[in-house]
């Protein structure tokens, strides 16, 4: 997962997470600034700090929370807090064998549906 960067646009934004580098965020194409960079895990969320400085005066920082999944994926994000960002994110390194195996086998039925 931390060869690639992923990227997600939510109609105003394009995000640019390269995990354990750093967040971007671009608008119409041209970068903004660091939404963080990579910092530590924290209960199983991944950390990033020392981002851009916002308009209030607060540093950036984003926080990724990994869930179980077939493929890297950003799902959502959402400014929680000014100049707090968080991130949804599925990979299959958040799976235990028996979660991809469950998964591998919904892809498989829902696949072979008419």
């Amino acid at each position: 997962m931390s060869a690639e960067c992923y990227q997600f646009n939510d109609k105003v934004y394009l995000y640019e997470v390269c995990p354990f580098t750093s967040i971007k965020q671009f608008e119409s194409g041209s970068f903004v600034g660091y939404l963080g960079k990579w910092d530590r895990w924290e209960n199983g969320i991944q950390l990033y700090s020392n981002g851009m400085t916002c308009l209030q005066g607060s540093i950036a920082q984003s926080r990724i929370n990994l869930s179980c999944g077939l493929s890297n994926s950003i799902l959502s994000v959402q400014e929680t807090v000014k100049c707090v960002w968080d991130f949804s994110m599925t990979t299959p390194a958040a799976c235990t064998t028996s979660m991809l195996a469950e998964l591998e086998d919904l892809l498989k039925i829902t696949s072979a549906s008419p």
